[in-house]
């Protein structure tokens, strides 16, 4: 493993994608970031929550998703990026949601994912997403998923897509016939406008009560890119 210095930009990408069994596209977006010498990648299984009242803008209209992440140094990872919306053919409806996100620090990278000996140094600060979104993360308890997207749709938010997890803080345990049961949870991934995502988190916290202890976490990241959203 390697820890970074800070003198390399490293970006996350993310590939939101529809779940299929005989044709898995979460493989084939892995088999692209190979080509472009990334190796290593995580895929994770989540839930789609688009509804029809917005009109599927995300372009993905199965239940089950496929997110697959990847870590790379922010030149490899915009010229992998641009590889794989073109390869995957991300810019036609229903092929999924492709982000590339600015990292501020990272450590753990195996130099057996990434040649660092061919990586250029880059101190400059990440540009950031001309279309101007931003990617908007919400943890509650499982079930509180549609209040947020009650929310998210009333600013135009482009719909979103669910992880399912569970609390592991030790005042959130409870006991059920002396066995320890810790509470699931909604992880929502929702983008929104970058001009939009004050008052959304604004009105999250506050019709969520989320200002409270232990009601939620939310939090926003800055997007450097996006693929795949559709209106």
């Amino acid at each position: 493993m390697v820890q970074l210095n800070g003198q390399i930009n490293m970006d996350m990408l993310m590939f939101i994608v529809n779940y299929n069994e005989k044709k898995r596209k979460s493989k084939e977006v892995l088999r692209l970031a190979a080509e472009k010498g990334l190796h290593g990648g995580t895929i994770i299984l989540g839930e789609g929550k688009v509804r029809s009242s917005l009109l599927r803008t995300l372009g993905i209209d199965s239940a089950r998703r496929e997110i697959v992440i990847l870590v790379a140094p922010s030149t490899m990872a915009k010229q992998a990026f641009t590889y794989i919306t073109e390869k995957s053919e991300f810019e036609k409806k229903k092929s999924g949601v492709a982000l590339r996100i600015p990292l501020n620090r990272t450590s753990g990278i195996s130099k057996n994912t990434i040649d660092f000996d061919k990586v250029v140094e880059n101190k400059q600060q990440p540009h950031l997403d001309e279309d101007s979104h931003q990617l908007i993360v919400t943890i509650k308890d499982i079930g509180e998923g549609e209040e947020v997207l009650d929310i998210v749709e009333r600013f135009g938010g482009l719909g979103g897509t669910v992880i399912h997890g569970r609390g592991a803080a030790s005042y959130e345990v409870r006991h059920v016939f002396n066995m320890d049961i810790e509470p699931e949870k909604d992880v929502l991934m929702t983008i929104v406008p970058s001009e939009k995502t004050h008052d959304i988190i604004n009105t999250l916290s506050e019709e969520l009560e989320m200002k409270n202890k232990n009601t939620g976490v939310l939090f926003a990241v800055d997007l450097a890119e996006t693929f795949g959203l559709f209106q």
